[in-house]
């Protein structure tokens, strides 16, 4: 179910920064505009030195992700997010993958092109979502 297995870098460390020049999205790939927080983190893993950076956007989802499988992959998460509302039947968890597939902007109407708000996170897995996932339920179709 969760594609993270534990294995973390040796070393690493987290910040959280505001930006002040254009900066890329790990996660979701969209532009990071100056302004805007997110988060960079300088890690290593297996020997090898690496930085990634996250939009706020994305931190939700990985924040969720940090409760419910104890961590996550970068540059997985939100594969691994819309596994989740895949399994669970979760209508909140689709909310979020179909942001970050939207580049958490806004597609139509007077905001289009607009940054979304930022969400919040989504409650926790609870035994509702133990029986959807043991029941398996109709499939929900995927997200484009």
């Amino acid at each position: 179910m969760c594609m993270y297995d534990g294995d973390g870098p040796s070393v690493s460390s987290e910040v959280t920064r505001k930006a002040r020049k254009v900066h890329k999205c790990g996660e979701c790939g969209r532009d990071i505009h100056p302004g805007e927080r997110y988060s960079y983190t300088w890690g290593k893993w297996e020997g090898d030195i690496s930085v990634h950076k996250c939009c706020a956007h994305c931190e939700v989802l990985r924040a969720w992700l940090g409760d419910v499988c104890g961590g996550w992959i970068f540059g997985m998460v939100g594969e691994d997010f819309a596994e989740h509302a895949r399994d669970y039947h979760r209508f909140d968890l689709w909310r979020l993958v179909a942001g970050q597939n939207r580049d958490w902007q806004h597609q139509r109407g007077p905001r289009a092109g607009q940054l979304m708000p930022l969400p919040r996170k989504p409650r926790n897995l609870n035994g509702r979502d133990a029986a959807a996932l043991a029941q398996g339920g109709a499939a929900l179709p995927s997200p484009a």
